[in-house]
């Protein structure tokens, strides 16, 4: 947001005030009507101003007021794989490396001090790579996974397999209005993509389809976050996770066109 405009807007406003001093009766009625057609400009250029920045996604309610930004999370479009379990999610290892980053720079920097040398000398560094480093690293891959050599691709898979071993994620589709949003999951690593692989079965319950919906992945520290997601919002952990919040007839994976067909495709 560029301040500089609104601060001259109103130093403007300022001067013009000054303009008419303590007494503005004693100035010509020509000059002071002026004067005063000048301020009423101003006003309204400040007016439009401010409303020009509250408009919009990037204005200042959208863009300032309600925006937040969350830590190790992530925001992939929906794709569906029927060979998933239910209860998995697939997504790709440049994506689990952020999600999971300071996992992932532990591992890195305290277990492979051959992989450290490799990461330097691909990031033309004098030293070591510092933790950093490798947060921008991840950055770089998350925007162009292909930029890496395939020695370091592969190793790079076998760290994000490896710190994803047995952890859950959460995912969820906006707008969240009850708790069947709200899904829990273990990860798949796959290749690269910008893509979340989920089971057709719970694409009903996201109300999601295949036109581009997104969904939003956070990842789970702590070992009472991971218990608690796979007691209360794993389905296959979950028995509640089956029956619907909202209403006392609905099941949350019901059998639509998608889940029927990937039943097909599995025992086909």
């Amino acid at each position: 947001m560029n301040l500089a405009e609104i601060s001259e807007l109103y130093a403007n406003l300022v001067r013009q005030t000054h303009t008419l001093g303590s007494d503005p009766s004693s100035i010509p009625i020509d000059i002071r009507m002026l004067v005063c057609e000048q301020i009423q400009k101003t006003l309204l250029e400040i007016n439009s101003w401010i409303k020009s920045k509250l408009n919009g996604k990037t204005g200042l309610i959208r863009g300032g007021l309600m925006k937040k930004v969350v830590d190790y999370c992530g925001r992939l479009i929906i794709t569906t794989d029927h060979t998933l379990p239910l209860g998995t999610i697939g997504i790709s290892w440049h994506v689990a490396l952020k999600l999971f980053e300071p996992f992932a720079i532990n591992m890195i920097m305290k277990k492979d001090m051959n992989m450290l040398a490799a990461i330097q000398y691909f990031l033309k560094l004098d030293n070591n790579p510092s933790v950093d480093d490798l947060r921008k690293l991840f950055t770089t891959l998350n925007n162009n996974p292909t930029l890496i050599p395939n020695e370091m691709l592969n190793y790079f898979i076998n760290v994000a397999k490896e710190i994803t071993k047995d952890k859950l994620v959460i995912y969820k589709r906006d707008p969240v209005n009850n708790r069947e949003s709200w899904i829990a999951a273990y990860m798949r690593i796959d290749g690269n993509g910008n893509d979340a692989k989920l089971n057709p079965l719970d694409l009903p319950r996201l109300d999601g389809d295949h036109d581009g919906d997104q969904i939003a992945i956070l990842a789970l520290f702590t070992k009472e976050a991971q218990e608690e997601a796979k007691n209360k919002l794993l389905p296959t952990q979950s028995k509640s996770n089956w029956f619907s919040a909202v209403s006392a007839t609905k099941n949350n994976y019901q059998l639509t066109l998608d889940a029927m067909t990937a039943i097909y495709a599995a025992t086909k």
